[in-house]
C-alpha cells in the first residue's frame, strides 16, 4: 500500500503520535482489550447460564472455545512474542474493512482509503491481517 510509505501521512501521524516500537497499534488489542474481555467472561457465562432455553448452548460453546484458544495461561506473553518489532514497521490504516476502501471514480485500478482516524504504526502485515479478519468475520 502506498499509505505505508506516504511521507506526508507519516509526518502527520508522527506529529500526533510518534513511532514507539514498545507501543504499536497492535499492542492495544493484546494488552488492553484482551484482558478486558477476559475479565468480562465470567459475567457473560453467568448471564448465559442463568437464561433459560437451549438456544444458549451454542453461545456457551463459543465462550468455552474463546477461553481455551485465546486466554490460556501466558496468553499475553505469547501474543506479544508474535509481534515483530525488529522487522518493517510502517504506517498502517488499522481499519481497512470494505467500507473504508473505495475504488477511484475515474481509474478503476486505483483505490482510495478513507476513515484514517485509527491510522498508526504496526508491522507491515497488520493491514493484510486485518483485511483477512474482516473477511472471515463478515462472511
Amino acid at each position: 500500500m502506498s499509505l505505508h510509505f506516504n511521507k506526508e501521512a507519516i509526518d502527520q501521524i508522527q506529529a500526533y503520535k510518534p513511532l514507539d516500537l514498545s507501543d504499536l497499534g497492535i499492542d492495544a488489542p493484546i494488552n488492553k482489550w484482551a484482558p478486558a474481555v477476559k475479565k468480562r467472561l465470567p459475567s457473560i457465562r453467568a448471564k448465559l447460564t442463568h437464561e433459560e432455553g437451549r438456544h444458549q448452548a451454542p453461545s456457551l460453546k463459543i465462550l468455552d472455545a474463546l477461553e481455551k484458544t485465546l486466554f490460556f495461561k501466558g496468553y499475553l506473553e505469547f501474543f506479544n512474542s508474535l509481534v515483530n518489532r525488529t522487522g518493517k514497521v510502517v504506517l498502517c490504516h488499522n481499519d481497512p474493512q470494505e467500507n473504508n476502501i473505495l475504488m477511484h471514480t475515474t481509474d478503476n485500478t486505483r483505490l482510495v482509503l478513507i476513515d484514517l482516524e485509527f491510522a498508526g504504526f504496526n508491522p507491515m502485515a497488520y493491514d493484510i491481517g486485518t483485511i483477512l479478519n474482516e473477511t472471515v468475520c463478515c462472511n
